[in-house]
């Protein structure tokens, strides 16, 4: 299980500052809608009170998007190593079990 840590402190009426394990925010606006900016960009946020619904999205820049991944290329040795390591296992099992 991972360590979590989240404070939020009011500075102000309708002005919080909020500070986490890896990044912290200003929130400004009531309990049913504001803006929060931060470390990690700026989002809208809304809700319908007594009715469990909210929205929240993302305003300003759009989120940078990481690189697609390359399929790992295994070296020869590697493949090498694998195949020692099947045949060992093979004659392990031949051993054991006297196929």
């Amino acid at each position: 299980m991972g360590l979590k840590f989240r404070k939020s402190v009011k500075i102000a009426p309708g002005v919080r500052l909020n500070i986490g394990k890896k990044s912290s925010s200003v929130s400004l606006g009531s309990k049913y809608g504001g803006y929060n900016i931060g470390s990690k960009g700026t989002r809208a946020r809304v809700s319908a009170p007594g009715t469990g619904l909210s929205y929240s999205d993302r305003i300003g820049k759009p989120r940078r998007q990481r690189a697609p991944q390359q399929p790992k290329q295994y070296s020869g040795t590697e493949w090498v190593v694998a195949a020692v390591v099947g045949v060992v296992f093979f004659f392990l099992l031949v051993w054991l079990f006297g196929w």
